[in-house]
């Protein structure tokens, strides 16, 4: 992932991913706007790194875009990309499970 500072630009690596040919996969990354992006492949944890220094996002000059970087070497993502979606805030990825007591399937709203 490549990411703008004003005078210059970061890139934010992930650990090595295998991406199966015919396969599609969940991929997100995330920015805290304090230096650390982070990796997600189908929910789970595809890697971290931190680059010291870096804050906020500067606002583009150029168009924003995905899969590959502009006005650079035209090395382009080999795949096809689908569902994007960009928010604001770092959203958290987590597994959760919950367990029901034993043969109680209902609850009545504020009932414990």
């Amino acid at each position: 992932m490549n990411l703008g500072f004003g005078r210059e630009s970061k890139t934010f690596s992930s650990s090595a991913l295998k991406l199966e040919a015919e396969t599609w996969q969940h991929v997100a990354f995330v920015y805290d706007a304090e230096g650390t992006g982070r990796f997600f492949k189908n929910g789970e944890a595809a890697g971290m790194m931190h680059v010291a220094g870096c804050g906020p996002v500067t606002p583009r000059v150029k168009p924003s875009s995905l899969g590959d970087r502009l006005g650079s070497s035209y090395s382009g993502f080999p795949g096809f990309i689908d569902e994007v979606r960009i928010c604001e805030g770092m959203r958290h990825f987590e597994q959760v499970s919950v367990v029901i007591g034993e043969g109680r399937r209902v609850w009545r709203r504020g009932r414990r």
